[in-house]
């Protein structure tokens, strides 16, 4: 009886888990995209300005939609061709999932193939290749 309602217990607890992790635990705290934004564009955190934040939802052309999704118009230096820079506003897509927490991505093609560069709350500057 003891080993049934330890059980019993054990997947109560792991049915209530799954629910809560379905949702970010916090808001996207402009400070948190500041720090990614930063890392993504080499830029320092003092010379990015946020505008506003938008809460959203993020589409693919597949069918596939993210329900965690912000825009954040940022304004920082961005460099041009010859070396010169200017202020620009610049909009970044984040999105959240339980392990990244608050992300940025992208991918480019390399020499040896594809590569996704990850840009995350939680692990920091992460690349797959």
């Amino acid at each position: 009886m003891k080993k049934l309602s330890v059980a019993i217990i054990g997947v109560l607890v792991m049915l209530m888990g799954a629910a809560i992790a379905a949702e970010p635990a916090k808001d996207l705290d402009p400070r948190v995209a500041v720090k990614l934004i930063a890392m993504k564009a080499s830029v320092p955190e003092n010379a990015i300005e946020i505008p506003f934040i938008i809460d959203g939802k993020l589409g693919s052309e597949k069918g596939f939609q993210a329900s965690y999704a912000r825009r954040v118009a940022a304004i920082h230096a961005v460099r041009k061709e010859g070396g010169s820079q200017n202020r620009v506003l610049v909009f970044y897509d984040f999105l959240w999932n339980e392990s990244l927490g608050w992300f940025m991505w992208e991918s480019q093609p390399e020499r040896t193939g594809e590569a996704v560069y990850i840009w995350s709350e939680n692990k920091g500057y992460i690349v797959n290749r």
